[in-house]
């Protein structure tokens, strides 16, 4: 309200009559400049806060100003507690799946604690995931907090269960078309659960490799 407020005020403050700012009174002076200030100094953070926000969570690597949200990956390493993922290497797979996949399938990433480099691919590619940020989804759907919990938990039953028939099950209850094995899901999910996409399923699944670090799983034909 007070954003749509303000916004009458300038205009009334600048079109009301055409005066020149030499021939306003004092007082009138000073609101236009605090209202320039007030506007300079809240633009201090779109200009300087980004680069120290990066700067915090990553290295201290100097960026150039850009429009472009996905420039911070060049080069970058972030630092999980389980261990580093090179997001660089993870945006060649989000790169890919924007470029190669149409419509909106369903993607089978990892889950983890909030506030780190989870749900990567479906926020930098708009495909729909299986479970979001646990306390985002829990937020919004208040009265369905169990649904959410399930979820999460099937998702990891999907990555780290060696029983075939099982994953099976899950993948088509969540009709999901492609599985994400990157950094993440090795740092979160054991080796043995990952392995069967390329062993036990590999069967259904199309695979493509991505690089040393990522590989993507696309399912042949829906699970009958």
């Amino acid at each position: 309200m007070l954003s749509i407020g303000s916004a009458y005020l300038l205009w009334r403050l600048t079109h009301v009559r055409n005066v020149p700012i030499i021939k306003l009174a004092v007082t009138k002076k000073l609101w236009i400049f605090a209202v320039i200030l007030l506007f300079m100094s809240s633009s201090i953070y779109t200009i300087a806060g980004t680069r120290d926000r990066l700067r915090d969570r990553f290295d201290h690597t100097e960026r150039s100003l850009t429009l472009d949200g996905t420039d911070f990956v060049r080069g970058t390493t972030y630092q999980d507690p389980k261990g580093p993922v090179d997001l660089e290497a993870d945006f060649e797979g989000i790169n890919w799946l924007n470029q190669n996949v149409q419509g909106s399938p369903i993607i089978l990433e990892a889950v983890i604690p909030t506030y780190q480099w989870g749900s990567r691919i479906s926020v930098y590619t708009g495909l729909p995931t299986v479970i979001g940020w646990k306390w985002h989804q829990e937020q919004q759907r208040w009265d369905y907090r169990r649904e959410v919990s399930n979820r999460i938990q099937d998702v990891s039953t999907m990555f780290s269960t060696t029983e075939t028939a099982l994953t099976i099950k899950l993948l088509k209850k969540y009709d999901v078309k492609y599985i994400y094995v990157g950094q993440v899901e090795k740092l979160y999910y054991p080796q043995s659960g990952l392995e069967k996409f390329n062993q036990a399923l590999a069967y259904l699944f199309e695979k493509f490799v991505i690089n040393d670090k990522v590989t993507i799983y696309q399912l042949k034909e829906s699970i009958p």
